[in-house]
């Protein structure tokens, strides 16, 4: 299957997630200041877009709060989609990163980037971050195109999280089933799910 274009996803989160799930969900519309989280975005656009993060978790009672990220690694591909999930259990703020395609690499400057953003809104909120994929391989084994299923999918299931523990355990019951193959059929049909809906707009 081809890349879902951001402007899918985006129509699908909004349309079809937010409308029927009490979710909080930040993403990049193409519209914004940083659409994409590119290999040549500025540091001050960087600051800028891990600031609008760090204000909407301040701002915010209604935890967990999801931000999707639409990545773009080369100026003629498409985008790829990462999510960052913040919580917050009392007074203390988590912040966890989430890529199916593993974690993230110091030789990749989108990466770079990326770990630019999350150090600035784990700072912003007096906290660390944490990679799920952190040593282990990635779970993206269906193939290109199934970023934004394997995110959404993700949001599912993490949905009434309240802590870091809580989202790791059910990351780590995700991890075990996408590695067994029990939800590779799930994941591409839920991809074809967007790309139909998107299509109605």
């Amino acid at each position: 299957m081809d890349p879902i274009k951001t402007e899918t996803s985006i129509n699908f989160i909004e349309r079809e997630l937010i409308k029927r799930q009490d979710l909080n969900i930040l993403w990049t519309r193409p519209t914004d200041s940083v659409s994409f989280i590119k290999y040549m975005s500025s540091e001050r656009d960087l600051s800028k877009f891990a600031k609008t993060i760090s204000d909407r978790a301040e701002k915010t009672d209604n935890f967990p709060l999801y931000v999707f990220l639409n990545v773009q690694y080369d100026i003629k591909d498409g985008k790829h989609s990462e999510l960052i999930i913040i919580t917050k259990y009392h007074e203390k703020y988590s912040v966890g990163f989430f890529d199916s395609n593993g974690p993230l690499s110091e030789n990749l400057r989108p990466d770079k980037n990326i770990h630019k953003i999350l150090n600035h809104v784990a700072t912003n909120l007096n906290t660390e971050y944490f990679q799920y994929m952190e040593g282990k391989p990635g779970i993206n084994i269906i193939g290109k195109g199934n970023c934004d299923a394997f995110c959404l999918w993700l949001v599912y299931l993490n949905r009434k999280s309240t802590n870091k523990t809580e989202i790791c355990d059910i990351f780590n019951e995700f991890y075990q089933e996408v590695k067994k193959g029990n939800i590779k059929d799930y994941i591409l049909k839920m991809n074809k799910e967007i790309d139909k809906m998107s299509k109605k707009r």
